[in-house]
């Protein structure tokens, strides 16, 4: 009996030594477990239905064994795998990679992930050059656990991650920002032009199917074919402030386009003798110009503003440079002499005419008197004496008097 019950506690002491040593995992649906023996990778262990591992540890489609490798001290019965502890050690996924959604705990996960959106800035193809913020959205999978964990480098999905995104800038700037726009949602579309092969039809194709190929051969991960999905356009925050300024100076500039436009309507009809203080008046110039367009280049003599308009027109850019609509030196802007008709012109307040054969300021300038006041007679008989070569005189000219009516 003693001896009997000395039997008994042996055992019990062996089975307790033993199952100190003996651990067992639970391989879990759609995930991988790797393990080690003495430190070294020794088998890897998956529950993935239709699924299984082929020579190389690839996972195949089809029936197959969910195993590869082998070590004496690991036993597998169904989803259970057994082993001796501290001989074994399931592979923990922190110590072979960075965190991320491919694996936690000692549990490759083996189904389809789709990291969080990502956004790529990059420039659409010359001459347009926009600068666009393009969110895209990719579904990859574990295809090998061994390369996964340990040939790859430890942040692995970091480099995947860039070369996935140097071929999707490299596609934003092979075209233009509509093409980049209707891409929107169509992952086939996309899919197709990154692995489009350079060849006659296709030259500058961006061949990006051997890179791909690289990231599942090397890594194990694949990043599954039309699953690139461009989720949204943007324009980049450095170009919105470019094109803003660039509409701002447009603005700017058509102002000052309008601006000029208008002080020299104004000055024309100053000269002319409408009193451009009067709404009226002005208005009644304004539609005979929009009526007879004709008038703005017929010369004076024919009873059209051609020397008025150029005259405005020079004061103008005088005015830009800083000389001002007052600023009366023979000549235009560009020192070449304006015409005989116009050497007599000064703009008075109330739009008179005057004579500036020597260059001159009249003292019309803008005080309400006429520009002809005090000037000397020399220039009035020389304005006489253009419009008799010419033949003809202005309405506004009184030859007996020699000045403007």
């Amino acid at each position: 009996m003693n001896f009997l019950i000395t039997v008994l506690v042996v055992l019990l002491v062996i089975v307790a030594i033993a199952f100190s040593f003996v651990r067992f995992v639970v391989v879990q649906e759609a995930k991988a477990v790797a393990f080690k023996f003495l430190g070294r990778f020794a088998y890897l262990a998956m529950e993935f239905k239709d699924y299984h591992f082929d020579s190389d540890g690839n996972i195949q489609t089809g029936p197959g064994s969910n195993n590869w490798g082998s070590c004496r001290c690991i036993w597998r019965i169904g989803g259970l795998v057994i082993y001796i502890h501290p001989l074994v050690k399931p592979a923990n996924y922190a110590e072979q990679n960075n965190p991320d959604r491919f694996g936690e705990g000692i549990y490759v996960h083996l189904g389809d992930i789709t990291p969080e959106p990502f956004v790529e800035t990059a420039e659409t193809a010359p001459p347009e050059n926009i600068g666009l913020n393009v969110k895209f959205v990719s579904t990859m999978r574990v295809v090998n656990p061994y390369r996964w964990l340990f040939p790859s480098p430890k942040d692995v999905n970091a480099q995947v991650v860039k070369r996935q995104n140097s071929a999707l800038r490299a596609w934003v700037g092979s075209g233009d920002q509509k093409h980049v726009q209707q891409a929107k949602g169509n992952g086939v579309q996309l899919w197709s032009e990154l692995v489009q092969p350079v060849d006659d039809e296709h030259p500058n194709a961006l061949n990006c199917k051997p890179t791909f190929d690289k990231i599942e051969n090397e890594w194990g991960l694949k990043i599954l074919e039309n699953s690139i999905i461009v989720e949204d356009v943007g324009y980049d925050p450095e170009y919105q402030k470019a094109l803003k300024a660039k509409d701002q100076a447009k603005l700017q500039a058509d102002a000052s386009v309008e601006e000029t436009a208008g002080r020299v309507l104004r000055s024309v009809a100053r000269m002319s003798g409408v009193n451009v203080d009067d709404p009226d008046e002005l208005k009644g110039f304004m539609k005979k110009l929009s009526d007879k367009p004709e008038l703005r280049g017929k010369p004076a003599l024919q009873g059209g503003y051609k020397e008025a308009f150029e005259y405005a027109e020079d004061q103008t850019k005088r005015d830009r440079a800083g000389g001002g609509l007052q600023d009366f030196r023979m000549g235009s802007a560009d020192g070449t002499p304006l015409p005989g008709s116009l050497q007599y012109l000064s703009v008075g307040g109330g739009g008179g005419m005057g004579v500036m054969m020597g260059g001159k300021k009249g003292k019309g300038g803008g005080d309400g008197k006429r520009p002809d006041e005090g000037k000397d007679d020399r220039d009035r008989w020389a304005a006489e004496e253009t419009f008799k070569q010419a033949g003809q005189y202005p309405s506004w000219w009184d030859p007996q008097k020699k000045q403007r009516r």
